[in-house]
């Protein structure tokens, strides 16, 4: 094969690899299109808006899917905040525990009692989801622990041994969330 015909084949190689973006999805249900990586149990995603580029990070805890597409732009302004780990006050309260009158005032039984099992993230909660899966464009699946993705490809380890998956050939990353 002729060499000039061999560089513009490696250039739109490259040109592909290089210009992936994906779109995640957090466990609050929010999407943010952009390129991401993760390494350290953590997830960068560099997102492109109208008014400029916006990086976020995310704990592994917080994002439910990665969707490998071409889209890195996002409509309407970077949001503020996006993360439910951020610390903010909360007046929520569990309705899987009833309240109880005591003395004419209301007591909260969620202040005495340990966390509940419907709680996604609650810390102590059973959790038998601990494989990310990589459903790739043949139908086929991966299970195994994310270890990272950087320049085109995901790592992921199954077992005791690792395997390198370029881009173009996932579909979906289903992320466990410890």
């Amino acid at each position: 094969m002729d060499r000039r015909v061999t560089g513009v084949l490696l250039q739109g190689t490259l040109f592909i690899v290089s210009g992936w973006a994906d779109t995640m999805t957090l466990r609050n249900n929010a999407e943010v299109n952009g390129r991401i990586t993760y390494q350290n149990d953590a997830f960068t995603v560099t997102s492109r808006y109208r008014g400029g580029s916006k990086t976020f990070k995310f704990d592994r805890a917080e994002v439910r899917t990665i969707e490998i597409n071409r889209r890195d732009f996002n409509a309407g302004e970077p949001p503020k905040d996006i993360s439910i780990f951020d610390e903010r006050s909360s007046s929520e309260k569990n309705a899987s525990q009833e309240q109880r009158k005591v003395s004419g005032s209301t007591t909260d039984a969620v202040a005495r009692a340990t966390p509940s099992q419907h709680q996604v993230l609650a810390s102590g909660d059973f959790n038998p989801s601990t494989a990310d899966v990589l459903w790739l464009r043949n139908k086929t699946k991966l299970t195994g622990r994310l270890l990272s993705i950087e320049s085109g490809h995901l790592l992921i380890k199954q077992g005791k041994k690792e395997k390198q998956v370029q881009m173009p050939e996932v579909t979906t990353v289903l992320v466990a969330p410890n």
